[in-house]
């Protein structure tokens, strides 16, 4: 149900396009007929965070109103940088983090997805450098996924 709805809402809104949605999927044979049967397995929540910018997702939106973005946010505060960049790419990211983490404060863990340019050697190298632990989050997923 939530990927139906993440779907359109990516194409169309309208008013009350969740309950419209559920509904539907509510009174479809074919979505009844397929539908899991098993219930879904909870997910893991991450640990709460007792400090400011311990630990900061990040992402890159592409292409969001004509931009890319770099976007990061402190999971403590829900404080949130965004950083207009010139491409998705390792040479425009870690400038970005290193400014903002100078000001903030350099976290103990960053979590990305599991996109290109957060798996390049030179990033993994900057964070070795900084001390920064690299968790994963999952690709696509509302609970990770901060962009």
């Amino acid at each position: 149900m939530q990927r139906m709805e993440q779907l359109t809402r990516s194409a169309i809104y309208w008013p009350r396009i969740d309950t419209d949605i559920e509904d539907i999927a509510r009174h479809c044979a074919a979505c009844n007929e397929h539908k899991r049967l098993s219930p879904k397995e909870p997910s893991n929540p991450w640990i709460t965070q007792e400090k400011l910018w311990s630990r900061v997702p990040i992402d890159q939106s592409i292409n969001y109103r004509s931009l890319n973005w770099l976007v990061m946010m402190d999971v403590f505060s829900k404080y949130a940088c965004f950083h207009i960049i010139s491409s998705i790419s390792n040479k425009t990211t870690t400038p970005n983090l290193d400014e903002d983490l100078l000001r903030f404060g350099y976290s103990h863990a960053i979590v990305t997805d599991n996109a290109t340019c957060f798996s390049f050697a030179e990033f993994q190298t900057w964070l070795e450098q900084k001390n920064i632990q690299h968790l994963h989050g999952a690709s696509q997923h509302p609970g990770t996924n901060i962009a």
